[in-house]
C-alpha cells in the first residue's frame, strides 16, 4: 500500500457526508406541491369514478323504468340498454403523463458505484 493513501475510515466518512450533503441539497431544491387546491379555483375536479357511478345510476334507473312499464307477462328478449353520453370514452380525462425525476440523481449514484469499484480495485491489487 502506498505510503500517501488515505485510510479507509476517512474514505468512508467523506462518501457518508457526500452522500447526505447531496441529498439534503436535492431536497433543498425540490419544490414543494400543495396538498390543498388553492383557494378560488372552484369546484374540485370530477373522478372518474363518479362518472361511472352516475352512468350506473341512470341505466338502472332506466331498466326499472322500462320493467314498470312492460307488460309483465310478455315475453321480450333483454336488450342491452343504450350507451349513455357519461359512458363513452371520449369523456374521460386522461391521467397526467408520468416524467422521469432529474436525470442528476441516477447519474451521481453511478459515478458512486464506478468509483467505489475503482477504489475496491486499487485496495485489492495495491495491498
Amino acid at each position: 500500500m502506498l505510503a500517501g493513501a488515505p485510510s479507509s475510515e476517512i474514505v468512508r466518512i467523506v462518501i457518508i457526508i457526500v452522500f447526505a450533503a447531496v441529498t439534503m441539497f436535492l431536497r433543498a431544491t425540490k419544490k414543494p406541491i400543495p396538498s390543498r387546491p388553492a383557494p378560488g379555483t372552484g369546484a374540485p375536479p370530477a373522478k372518474p369514478l363518479d362518472a361511472i357511478r352516475e352512468a350506473m345510476r341512470q341505466a338502472s334507473e332506466q331498466q326499472a323504468r322500462a320493467r314498470q312499464s312492460k307488460d309483465p307477462f310478455q315475453s321480450s328478449t333483454l336488450a342491452p340498454p343504450p350507451m349513455s353520453e357519461s359512458l363513452k370514452l371520449d369523456s374521460f380525462n386522461q391521467p397526467p403523463a408520468i416524467k422521469p425525476e432529474s436525470p442528476v440523481v441516477p447519474s451521481l449514484l453511478l459515478l458512486a458505484l464506478f468509483g467505489c469499484l475503482c477504489y475496491m480495485a486499487y485496495r485489492y491489487f495495491a495491498g
